[in-house]
C-alpha cells in the first residue's frame, strides 16, 4: 500500500473512533 492511501485509511478510522467517543460522551452526560 502507498503511504498516502495508508494515511487516508488511518484518517477514516481515527474519524470514526472520534465520533464514537463523542457520542459516548453525549450519552454519558445525558444519563448522569
Amino acid at each position: 500500500m502507498e503511504p498516502c492511501a495508508l494515511q487516508i485509511v488511518s484518517g477514516i478510522i481515527y474519524y470514526n473512533v472520534g465520533s464514537l467517543y463523542f457520542e459516548a460522551l453525549l450519552i454519558f452526560e445525558f444519563i448522569f
